[in-house]
């Protein structure tokens, strides 16, 4: 039963509530940010495609993991709503989240890339673009915690 159903529960505790379930949906993002990672850095250095395009693809791989973490450790009482319905919202909040990422990411890496590129080749990696890539990640949590707790995962 989710708190905020229940009478007389103290507004305090409700925002407890809350805060709990960002830093799970936060916990959540994290292994889907390792995973991002995982899948972007593997396929710039051991399929060497841009950086651009892996990007995209470790955002799409982090995505379906999310909503499946989500929907079991964060947002338990939406389980009653029907998946495909809750999965189709999920992935509209992560189209336009991955809206947001691109052009975030292209600016950010545009702007610092040379500044980074000097930094990084005295350490031998040209790894630039994980600046780029750290920086979306944080601007599209904001978006997506917001956007999937009140529309995707709101309680029936």
């Amino acid at each position: 039963m989710s708190t905020e159903s229940i009478p007389g529960l103290p507004p305090s505790r409700r925002l407890w509530d809350e805060v709990t379930r960002f830093w799970r949906y936060s916990l959540v993002g994290t292994a889907g940010t390792v995973t991002d990672l995982i899948v972007t850095i593997g396929m710039v250095k051991l399929i060497g495609i841009s950086p651009y395009a892996a990007n995209v693809c470790g955002f799409l791989v982090a995505v379906v993991q999310n909503f499946i973490l989500n929907r079991w450790l964060t947002f338990p009482e939406s389980r009653r709503s029907r998946v495909d319905h809750q999965m189709a919202k999920f992935g509209l909040v992560s189209i336009v989240g991955l809206a947001i990422n691109v052009p975030v990411f292209w600016l950010v890496d545009a702007v610092f890339r040379p500044y980074w590129v000097q930094a990084l080749k005295q350490s031998g990696t040209d790894a630039s673009y994980l600046f780029a890539k750290l920086c979306v990640i944080g601007v599209v949590l904001v978006w997506n915690f917001m956007a999937n707790r009140f529309w995707t995962f709101r309680s029936a």
